[in-house]
């Protein structure tokens, strides 16, 4: 079974809530799947964890602070959307459209984007350990002062990248397109890089940190 919420039917909600705060906490617990959030849904601070909200329209939502713990949003659309503080642990998000999406400061541990494309992404200051981004194309995207240990980069194409003041330890980049990053005072401890990134000029903007860990 699948529903879409639009801002009528949230707004009651919402307004159950505010009148008992003890039910925030359990708001919108859903075991059926979402096809479609209404643009400019705010769901900050709701409880999403385990949701199907696989290939659902999410463009623009708030869902900044919201729990989201191991739900499924494969191959959903979440062009600027707004994640940021949200807890997203073990979250898919393999084949989604991120463009402009905010992820700042969100816990994003184990996270899989595999597959993906993100553009102009937000993911400064993010929990990102352990997370994959095998096969994506990352154009533009702010990793800066995130924590990437052990992240997968493997045959990724990266383009115009922010990861200063990165945790890169133990992060494979191997097999992947590295132009215009800036790596300016990464932590590049054990990080894997393509054989020939020194000869190829694929990292040409400011190189911070030991390439050989």
């Amino acid at each position: 079974m699948s529903f879409i919420i639009d801002i009528e039917i949230l707004s009651k909600i919402l307004s159950e809530v505010i009148s008992n705060p003890l039910k925030k906490s359990t708001l919108l617990k859903f075991k059926d799947k979402i096809e479609k959030i209404s643009e400019g849904t705010n769901l900050s601070e709701a409880d999403l964890s385990f949701a199907d909200l696989r290939e659902a329209n999410l463009r623009g939502a708030n869902f900044s602070k919201a729990n989201l713990k191991n739900a499924n949003l494969e191959a959903a659309n979440i062009q600027g959307t707004n994640f940021s503080k949200a807890n997203l642990v073990n979250v898919n998000l393999r084949y989604t459209s991120a463009q402009g999406t905010n992820f700042s400061n969100s816990n994003l541990s184990n996270a899989n984007f595999s597959e993906s494309t993100l553009q102009g992404t937000n993911l400064s200051g993010a929990n990102l350990q352990d997370a994959s981004f095998e096969n994506s194309s990352l154009q533009g995207v702010n990793f800066s002062g995130a924590n990437l240990k052990n992240a997968e980069f493997n045959g990724t194409s990266l383009q115009g990248c922010n990861m200063s003041g990165a945790n890169l330890e133990n992060v494979n980049f191997e097999n992947s397109t590295l132009q215009d990053i800036n790596l300016d005072g990464a932590n590049l401890k054990g990080s894997i890089f393509p054989n020939d990134i020194e000869n190829s000029h694929q990292v040409t903007k400011n190189v911070g940190g030991d390439l050989d860990g």
